[in-house]
């Protein structure tokens, strides 16, 4: 009995890390899904303000095409055929902030280094977190 007892604590202890590696992985596989989702429904916006699915000017789109909030993307902006145009669902949370704003926003004439969002449009946003990838990258640069 002891000897098995033995055995199961070996394989649990070599099981832990490779269980959290995992974890770990699906939280950054995750991250990465909902950076390209927010960044297609981003580009979604600006290509339809260029072909003039929208108006050219109007509540929720900035000047330079890009949405000018949350708001604009998921309750949506009028089309020039008076439609909602819904971009997202919902804001995408992340497991590793710990901030109250889990994502940096970046405005389209912000410098790509900016760590403040402009608070005119969005153009890009970065993950809020000062964790290092598996890979060794930083999750906030991707």
């Amino acid at each position: 009995m002891l000897v098995v007892l033995l055995i199961m604590s070996i394989v649990t202890t070599a099981a832990i890390p490779t269980l959290k590696k995992q974890t770990l992985r699906r939280h950054e596989q995750h991250i990465r899904h909902d950076l390209a989702m927010v960044r297609e429904s981003i580009d979604r916006f600006h290509k339809d303000w260029r072909t003039g699915v929208m108006a050219k000017t109007g509540s929720g789109i900035s000047r330079d095409g890009f949405p000018t909030s949350w708001d604009a993307l998921i309750e949506g902006v009028q089309s020039t055929e008076g439609q909602t145009l819904r971009y997202l669902r919902s804001i995408p949370s992340h497991p590793f902030s710990g901030e109250e704003d889990p994502w940096l926003l970046l405005g389209y004439r912000d410098d790509p280094t900016a760590t403040q969002w402009n608070e005119i449009d969005i153009y890009d946003l970065r993950a809020n977190t000062d964790r290092i990838a598996q890979d060794g990258s930083e999750i906030r640069d991707w």
